[in-house]
């Protein structure tokens, strides 16, 4: 592994860790994902800047007048950080899954921002069969697509082909020349949230 560590190598580990099957195997995705870092920087540097975006994006939500969709901008966030951890671990298959979450979450955050009446709707969808069909048909993927589509066509259309898609490697790729959209650093100190919603989009869809 390249690089100098920064922490001791003798790390203290819980009594009896990796040597049962299953913590043996996340042990070795933890080994891989300090490799990813350590051999790896340029891939490693996107996909740290996508998500400081997104933290600083979740930094500046102060009261934000749509909670729900400030909920779902942190669901979608936290699927980001997630797929990143189980890429760096080579656990590359099973990372499309949670890409596709991070995606649909920030989709159902700018599609209810704008349509108010779904968040009750997205709420109560545990309810019953009637409600989960409700918000199955509310948030169905092709309003998703409008959604990001009417802020901005280009990556409505790429939001398309990652739903569409069946979460496969083909499914969902890394752009090389992912939008600079990593400008919000100097945005203005005050926006609204359906502003920031907006520009959490962008952000996500920088991974396809």
């Amino acid at each position: 592994m390249k690089g100098a560590p920064s922490h001791s190598n003798t790390e203290q580990r819980p009594l009896g860790w990796s040597q049962d099957k299953l913590s043996e195997f996340i042990e070795s995705t933890r080994q891989n994902q300090f490799a990813t870092f350590a051999n790896m920087q340029p891939a490693y540097s996107v996909l740290r800047e996508i998500d400081d975006c997104l933290q600083i994006t979740a930094e500046n939500l102060s009261n934000p007048k749509d909670i729900l969709a400030a909920l779902l901008l942190f669901r979608s966030h936290s699927a980001y950080r997630a797929a990143c951890a189980m890429a760096m671990g080579t656990q590359l298959p099973e990372t499309f899954v949670l890409l596709r979450s991070s995606l649909e979450y920030a989709g159902y955050a700018l599609h209810i921002s704008k349509h108010a009446e779904l968040g009750e709707v997205w709420l109560r969808r545990h309810d019953d069969t009637v409600a989960m069909s409700a918000m199955k048909k509310a948030l169905m993927g092709v309003n998703i697509e409008n959604a990001v589509g009417a802020v901005d066509k280009e990556l409505g259309r790429y939001i398309k082909n990652c739903i569409n898609r069946p979460s496969t490697s083909e499914g969902i790729r890394m752009k090389d020349d992912y939008p600079a959209v990593f400008a919000l650093k100097n945005r203005p100190e005050r926006e609204s949230s359906k502003e920031y919603i907006c520009t959490q989009i962008h952000y996500i869809l920088c991974m396809l």
